[in-house]
């Protein structure tokens, strides 16, 4: 097997730059700070969970939103700031509680939000300048080396890699060069040691006004207050073992608080507290006089209570480093046997699937809490956005390669991030609009809710993301056709996602089913109720979340009753209405904005021209966010390929989705488009291959966003369009890749597809089927008029179509000379 390495040559000093180490549910990010190399620990369910709901005022009922909007015509920006009623308001103090954008607790409080787990530091020999190092990450091993030398000739080399199930960090360290009598000082001053350490949060008012001072101010200030967690400690794990605790203040969903443990593994031999500090807690870990190569494992662990922490933290202690070691490269090796590809015509490409195919390896993983909108290992003490899940494309736009990637283990962490979502959505259908299933929030975070946690308008009453929540649930069962995945888990949640819609559609006198009233996008309200009724975002995702539960029930030949009336709704749902978007800044005159609105307002569309070419199971984000994507056209060159498009100035997080969208809907151009993608992929890299997704001089350093490891979906979608009826390799690939090949990339179906092209030819394909009764296969032609050769399946062409009937794990082979 290849192995694809990241190489980096200088000093990192943030930790989003970092190399990353992880299981899925502990990771790393590797950077250096003065006189020390520094492994940022994070794990995916460290959380301060408190909401300020005492800050906040009711959530919007719709009945209040259906008035305002129909009969008093509210007029408000999506983010707040002036609110005005064009017909007047009844309670206008009221109407500004709920015209705000998001609630007080967003800006005045720190949290919700992720926390960091802790550093280990090893401190290299003091008083030696010039220090030069080079830090690589070896993707197949999952592990990482770094060498530091100076020009006395002292060279420090560390390697180091965390266990595949066990939350084991594990570094291994050589000194060489070294003479103690250059050692600066009297005493005994070891040339490397180690500091595992928690450092307390700062005040949320000290953080926010240090972060306004370093960035431009493109947002209001921040005006966090409130109370920092309490500072961690160091507690006694055994006689003479220690380990620091991060206590997590207590909320309803750990009433009595959660906990956070860091602490060296091993007998405990050299590790010695810190004395009390206010402000860190630490271990030092300190090697025998004259040692000169040794190893370290850090355990790191979560619990309810202290008992269950502390049980957790016992069991990894005595856990071998090299037996671990062996664990990290057989998990390592089998999860990039099960896919890969190969585009030696352009390197950049190639490490940009490998790149962030690692990092999603190393933050997701079936079970366990994935990450909100930043990398666990690289937030800081407080995020930006809280850190949430905005359900908006952010959260799941990562998420969107992971089953054709081959790696449903990575996808599958989506449900346990949605198990909170749903929870709070029951409740805000229930409470605030009188509905049966679940309203899923634009923003939510893993705690038990107690009420909605958004609850403004305009941003908190859309009902877009319902639908779109559903999709990966979809997706999981046509890519695997795993029935008992659907009727556990998929099935249920489509049905509750389902219902919330049937609820909110509204029957009018001309017999069709309306949605009103909601924004989409992240728009405001202009004073006009047309513009919230029967929106294009709003219809296609819930003719997507109806046909989606449909769908399910048919597969499971179950609810048929409930089927019906799915049917019923889909038949005789509205057609869109197209709108004017609403200005993101301060309006000065509403009534111009609403005459634009007013022109627009009755222009419908028919379904058939939106619905894609996979019909309505056709996820709506993918034929573009407002339904007005331009179908199998050949358009002028592409949004990202114009030089004042937004992506290519302070945000590059939405290229996945905006290169999904042109891939789906046959608007891309490889031979024209390629160029501009990869000045976008060359211009935001970071050092370690990922992606920057907003731009730092505007918006500081605020850790390794996710949304843009989705990078992984259309680089596939070039090599393999597996979500359809039929099958197509190397669709969008461009020619300067050369002899371009990948293996087991997954399609809708269950298949397992790899093929190669070879001077501008494709050579051979091979589909394997892996769903439990195997099925029908596929395959747009991809050799022209050659022949075509296969061992065991005839190999016969109609209407351009090969065609096959597999078992499960039989292979079809063709291949042409």
């Amino acid at each position: 097997m290849k192995s694809h390495i990241i190489e980096i040559d200088h000093s990192v000093e943030v930790p989003e730059d970092g190399l990353l180490l992880g299981n899925g549910d502990l990771s790393c990010s590797f950077l250096q700070r003065p006189g020390c190399l520094v492994w940022r620990l994070g794990k995916g369910d460290v959380w301060d969970r408190r909401v300020a709901y005492e800050l906040d005022p009711k959530p919007a009922h719709i009945d209040e939103l259906t008035r305002g909007i129909r009969d008093e015509r509210w007029c408000c920006g999506p983010y707040g700031g002036e609110v005005k009623a064009l017909n007047g308001a009844a309670d206008p103090e009221r109407m500004r509680e709920i015209c705000r954008g998001v609630p007080p607790s967003h800006l005045t409080r720190g949290y919700p939000c992720p926390k960091p787990a802790g550093e280990l530091l090893l401190h290299y020999p003091p008083g030696m300048d010039g220090m030069r190092i080079t830090q690589k990450l070896n993707i197949e091993r999952a592990e990482l080396e770094a060498v530091c030398r100076w020009p006395n000739g002292v060279a420090l080399a560390v390697k180091a890699f965390i266990a595949p199930k066990n939350n084991l960090l594990a570094v291994c360290w050589r000194l060489t060069g070294y003479d103690r009598r250059r050692a600066m000082g009297e005493a005994y001053v070891p040339p490397v040691y180690f500091t595992l350490r928690r450092t307390a949060d700062r005040p949320p008012a000290e953080y926010a006004a240090e972060y306004e001072s370093a960035r431009k101010p493109i947002f209001p200030a921040f005006r966090l207050g409130g109370e920092p967690m309490q500072p961690p400690t160091v507690e006694q794990l055994s006689r003479g073992r220690y380990y620091i605790e991060q206590h997590l203040p207590p909320e309803p969903t750990y009433p009595d608080g959660f906990r956070c443990g860091i602490t060296p593994a091993g007998d405990g031999t050299g590790v010695t507290p810190w004395p009390d500090s206010p402000r860190i807690a630490a271990l030092d870990f300190i090697p025998e006089p004259g040692t000169a190569a040794g190893e370290l494992a850090v355990a790191v662990e979560t619990g309810a209570s202290r008992d269950e922490l502390r049980e957790k933290l016992r069991r990894l202690l005595p856990l071998s480093i090299a037996a671990e070691a062996k664990a990290n490269r057989r998990a390592a090796r089998r999860f990039w046997e099960r896919s890969g590809i190969s585009i030696p015509g352009d390197p950049l490409a190639e490490e940009a699937w490998y790149a962030n195919l690692h990092a999603r390896r190393i933050a997701c993983r079936r079970g366990k809490l994935p990450p909100g909108l930043a990398f666990p290992s690289t937030v800081g003490d407080y995020s930006l956005w809280h850190g949430d899940f905005h359900m908006n494309y952010n959260f799941q736009q990562p998420f969107y390669g992971d089953y054709a990637a081959n790696q449903p283990e990575i996808g599958d962490s989506y449900f346990e991030a949605m198990k909170p979502m749903l929870q709070m959505g029951k409740l805000i259908a229930e409470r605030y609009y009188r509905s049966s299933g679940a309203f899923i929030q634009l923003s939510g975070y893993p705690l038990l809710a107690q009420d909605d946690l958004l609850g403004c308008a305009p941003m908190g009453r859309m009902v877009y993301a319902t639908g779109w929540a559903g999709h990966q649930y979809l997706w999981r069962y046509q890519y695997t056709r795993d029935r008992k995945f659907l009727r556990e888990e998929g099935y249920p949640v489509l049905k509750l996602l389902a219902q919330f819609y049937l609820d909110f559609l509204k029957e009018e006198p001309d017999g069709r089913f309306h949605a009103f009233p909601s924004n989409q996008g992240e728009d405001g309200f202009t004073g006009n109720p047309e513009a919230y009724r029967d929106l294009p975002q709003i219809l296609l995702h819930i003719r997507f979340a109806l046909t989606a539960a449909e769908y399910a029930a048919a597969e499971l030949d179950a609810d048929p009753e409930f089927r019906a009336l799915c049917r019923d709704r889909i038949d005789r749902l509205a057609d869109m209405k197209q709108c004017a978007s609403v200005p993101r800044r301060a309006v000065d005159n509403w009534e111009d904005v609403t005459e634009a609105i007013d022109e627009q307002s009755n222009r419908t569309r028919p379904w058939s021209e939106v619905l894609g070419p996979r019909g309505d199971l056709f996820p709506p984000e993918f034929l573009g966010f407002d339904g007005n994507i331009r179908q199998f056209a050949d358009p002028e060159p592409p949004a990202y390929a114009d030089p004042d498009f937004y992506t290519c100035r302070w945000y590059a997080g939405k290229l996945p989705s905006v290169w999904l969208i042109e891939l789906r809907n046959r608007c891309y151009r490889a031979g024209r488009d390629w160029k501009h993608i990869r000045g976008m992929l060359a211009k935001w890299r970071m050092p370690n291959g990922l992606l920057r997704a907003m731009a730092p001089a505007m918006y500081g350093f605020m850790g390794a966003y996710t949304e843009s490891t989705g990078i992984v979906a259309p680089l596939q979608e070039t090599l393999l369009e597996g979500y359809g009826e039929v099958i197509r390799v190397f669709p969008h690939a461009p020619p300067s890749w050369g002899d371009v090949s990948f293996r087991q990339l997954r399609a809708a179906g269950g298949f397992l597809v790899s093929a190669e092209r070879r001077k501008g030819r494709v050579r051979r394909v091979t589909v394997k089927a892996v769903a439990d009764g195997g099925g029908t296969v596929k395959l747009a032609d991809p050799f022209g008029r050659r022949q075509v050769f296969s061992s065991n399946l005839p190999a016969e062409r109609s209407n351009g179509i090969f065609q096959a009937k597999l078992r499960k794990n039989q292979v079809w082979e063709l291949v042409c000379r």
